[in-house]
């Protein structure tokens, strides 16, 4: 199979030499590859003709997230039985952006331990009733 950075000068050369379009181009990286879709092709023919290189990935351009971990964990540390809902409510976040950064942080999600509710009298009774 041909590598990437060994067909970046010929789509470039191809393109200027032949004037494809991008659907013919996409055809013929298509061709060459075998596996690469139609709309991956038409993306590379197009930052190629831009000018730009193929060889390196762009930046992703995703929200830097607003949270930071010391506030995150300093408000866990404080309530160590705060759910993973009033956390997001708190930071304006989220469920699962809470979770991935307690799961940065290494903290694990348990359920705290409750203490068992004292049962009444009648409530006894039946349950003694129920066993015998």
């Amino acid at each position: 199979m041909v590598k990437k950075l060994e067909l970046e000068p010929s789509y470039v050369t191809c393109g200027k030499r032949k004037r494809v379009n991008a659907m013919a181009m996409a055809k013929e990286i298509h061709d060459v590859e075998g596996t690469v879709n139609g709309i991956r092709a038409q993306n590379w023919f197009r930052r190629l003709k831009e000018g730009d290189s193929i060889r390196e990935d762009k930046s992703k351009s995703w929200r830097p997230s607003v949270v930071g971990g010391e506030a995150l964990l300093g408000m866990v540390e404080q309530q160590p039985n705060t759910s993973i809902c009033t956390l997001s409510a708190k930071f304006d976040l989220l469920q699962i952006t809470i979770n991935r950064h307690l799961h940065k942080l290494s903290l694990v999600n348990r359920c705290c331990q409750q203490d068992p509710h004292e049962l009444t009298n009648d409530q006894a009774q039946q349950r003694a009733n129920i066993c015998n």
